[in-house]
């Protein structure tokens, strides 16, 4: 066993001197303090046990100097907002505190400081992909948390997602086109698929590494506004065919190779066959008229009837939520019983998003609603004193920005109903989708054009453009973002 002491002198809240011994035995720290008012007490804690606030707060500076080298990592919650500062972890401060004692050093070395680092940095930031792109997959698994292969893992998913995207480099690493015959209304993504629904009424499986098109899933009479990946065994879609329709994943995934297969050899038909359906260069936001009459997908696991229209789909725990209206439906995922119906909006629901045990939704009564997702019950409401609330997206723990129909973003604090900061004339029309991909804010617009913004300072770092219509769906894996537009494209952006 190894056993290392470090002793430090630090004060007490009276200014009594308190000496700290500091030992470590395997992987845990023996505390033994001393003070000449009182008796010595010793005893024995696993670092790991504590709150991941408290070892964030333990590594953690504020200042400033050292912001331009670090890295946010949130607020720690505090009964006075006032007092909430944001905590930095800095690589210099990590390197300085490894280099004074062995304890230090064997922590920084641990799999479950760099985890629990990982985790708290990037807990809003999509995780998808990551372990194709971080990691080597072939390198065989370790259940010893101390173990260098287990370090070289969480290390290097760090540092590669700790690398901010440089918006004087951003591009279009690919353009995919001809899978849809009109505009691309809707796209989510998981660890396998990237899905897009469009005006012509199907949902398009795109391989996540060749980002080919391999299967397409038919069944919906109208166009598609949303789709809802639970990252496992189930596709959720929701139509102006006023359903909802449950995907097998798990019976798709099972099949994957012959439908791979299948999908080249009618590619190959295709470049034989004479061109049978001509469509307009752009599709109409607007449109509502049955496109194809094909025959359902075999992959439909249930159809769910709404009352309307259905333009947001959001998942958290056993429950579904997807707007219908004026309300919120929420179905219980396994059986699909309703489970409650969430009233208080006096106009359309546009937008939702899960943010830790709440749901928050965005209406065209001009006001964004949280709901309490254990008990259903709105907690708070913030209303827009001018627009129409049209998307949605969590910037970090305590702020949430809007985009609304009069081409402005807001920033809000959550921790309060006031608005922080306002992005006046972000766009040229309307600013249908808001995402956050890495520490970068898009914005897509009626106006063609997807733009990136520092929040920091709120300026406009980057427009992106290529698109040559409305941007009507944005989503984004761990390093690139997905935009989908009624030019019938999807761009692939790094």
């Amino acid at each position: 066993m190894t056993t290392t002491t470090t002793t430090m002198t630090t004060r007490t809240n009276n200014f009594k001197p308190v000496v700290v011994n500091l030992a470590q035995e395997n992987s845990c720290l023996v505390v033994q303090s001393s003070s000449s008012s009182s008796s010595s007490s010793t005893f024995t804690l696993n670092i790991f046990d504590l709150p991941d606030e408290i070892i964030l707060y333990i590594f953690s500076t504020k200042r400033q100097e050292e912001m331009d080298e670090s890295l946010n990592v949130g607020e720690l919650n505090n009964d006075n907002d006032d007092q909430q500062q944001s905590l930095i972890i800095s690589v210099s401060s990590i390197i300085q505190f490894s280099s004074t004692c062995k304890c230090f050093y064997t922590l920084f070395q641990d799999e479950r400081f760099w985890m629990k680092l990982y985790k708290n940095r990037f807990q809003f930031n999509s995780t998808i992909d990551m372990d194709n792109l971080c990691l080597n997959l072939n390198q065989p698994n370790n259940n010893n948390n101390n173990s260098d292969n287990q370090n070289v893992i969480w290390k290097n998913r760090f540092k590669n997602r700790t690398d901010p995207w440089d918006m004087t480099k951003v591009m279009t690493r690919k353009e995919i086109v001809g899978s849809h015959q009109l505009g691309v209304t809707a796209l989510t993504v998981d660890d396998t698929f990237l899905y897009s629904g469009s005006h012509d009424t199907s949902i398009k499986l795109y391989d996540m590494g060749r980002l080919e098109p391999i299967h397409t899933l038919t069944g919906h009479a109208y166009t598609i506004w949303a789709l809802k990946s639970n990252g496992s065994n189930r596709l959720y879609s929701g139509s102006n065919d006023q359903t909802i329709r449950v995907w097998n994943l798990k019976l798709l995934k099972d099949n994957i190779t012959d439908l791979i297969q299948e999908n080249e050899i009618e590619k190959e038909k295709e470049k034989y066959l004479d061109e049978t359906l001509t469509t307009p260069p752009f599709s109409s936001s607007n449109s509502t008229s049955p496109i194809i009459i094909s025959k359902p997908s075999p992959y439909c696991k249930k159809v769910i009837e709404t009352n309307t229209k259905v333009f947001s789909i959001e998942l958290k725990d056993r429950a579904l939520f997807y707007s219908n209206g004026e309300s919120i439906s929420v179905l219980n995922n396994k059986t699909f019983d309703r489970m409650a119906e969430l009233n208080g909006h006096l106009g359309g629901v546009n937008t939702m998003t899960v943010h830790g045990h709440h749901l928050l939704t965005g209406s065209n009564d001009k006001t964004v609603r949280v709901w309490d997702t254990n008990t259903m019950q709105c907690v708070t409401t913030r209303e827009d004193p001018m627009a129409r609330i049209l998307s949605l997206a969590i910037v970090d723990q305590n702020t949430l920005a809007t985009g609304s129909n009069l081409y402005h973003i807001r920033l809000w604090d959550l921790r309060s109903r006031e608005v922080m900061n306002t992005i006046a004339n972000a766009h040229k029309w309307e600013v249908w989708q808001l995402h956050m991909c890495g520490d970068v804010l898009f914005s897509g617009s009626f106006d063609h054009t997807i733009k990136t913004w520092d929040l920091r300072n709120l300026v406009q770092t980057k427009s992106l453009t290529g698109h040559r219509s409305y941007i009507h769906a944005l989503t984004s894996s761990s390093f690139h973002l997905f935009s989908g537009s009624a030019d019938k494209s999807i761009k692939v952006w790094n």
